[in-house]
């Protein structure tokens, strides 16, 4: 059977025209922002499922990811779309769902109003561990810290272990002991990195350590950078992803 990963924006529209005519002096005057997506598929051995992203009050489907690759990245926006000069706040409904037999996998209600309410959305799991490590959604809204002007700004996510008694880890930047306490499957503080540093991450958890060496790259050519260790690459890590 073929896994496919689909991360979809479903939304349904609650506007109606209105009565007695149609003087297009009537229409509502309409502001509208982005609302960006950033989706990354870790559910280890590749589960088919689907996403949906149901948004209020405006009718529009947008399919941000398809495809089974493990650890393919995807990059879509949702337009968002109000009438009146305030600006409101959407609940964005996400359901992560076996594509196979339509089954809700996770669920997590969300709140956006305005484009600083970007998302970085994981799915995570391990299909052949389902008790203790079920496949689901891990979100989090798009950082935003401030590093110096020579600087990029890195964070860290560890999804070597995602289970339920997933052991803390600690990170260390060049050798050096940076953070300790850091939970598996939640962003790392920020660490600020020079434009044309080569750096060596290491993670060390229950697994053991890992380390990521990162030569020769070029950091300036964005402000936030991601790097991920996961359960299918314990003996590499995977180049940084510009945060989008």
């Amino acid at each position: 059977m073929k896994t496919v990963f689909k991360f979809a924006v479903i939304a349904s529209s609650v506007f109606l025209a209105a009565c007695g005519g149609s003087d297009s002096d009537n229409s509502p005057s309409l502001n509208d922002f982005d609302v960006d997506f950033q989706s990354f598929n870790y559910v280890s051995t590749g589960v088919s499922s689907e996403a949906e992203y149901s948004v209020e009050p405006f009718s529009q489907e947008v399919t941000l990811f398809d495809g089974s690759v493990y650890g393919v990245v995807t990059y879509r926006s949702l337009l968002i779309q109000y009438e009146g000069a305030e600006l409101p706040s959407y609940k964005v409904e996400v359901a992560l769902k076996d594509d196979n037999t339509d089954t809700v996998l996770d669920e997590q209600d969300l709140n956006v109003s305005s484009s600083n309410d970007d998302k970085l959305v994981f799915a995570v799991g391990d299909v052949t561990n389902a008790v203790d490590d079920p496949p689901r959604l891990i979100i989090f809204d798009e950082p935003d810290d401030e590093v110096a002007d020579d600087k990029a700004a890195l964070y860290v996510m560890n999804l070597r272990d995602t289970s339920s008694n997933a052991s803390t880890y600690s990170l260390s930047i060049d050798g050096i002991q940076v953070q300790t306490g850091l939970t598996q499957g939640t962003l790392s503080p920020v660490i600020e990195v020079a434009e044309d540093a080569d750096v060596l991450i290491t993670v060390t958890d229950s697994i053991g350590s890992q380390d990521c060496d990162i030569t020769n790259f070029d950091w300036s050519v964005d402000d936030d950078w991601i790097v991920v260790f996961d359960k299918a690459s314990l003996d590499q890590c995977y180049s940084p992803v510009a945060i989008e």
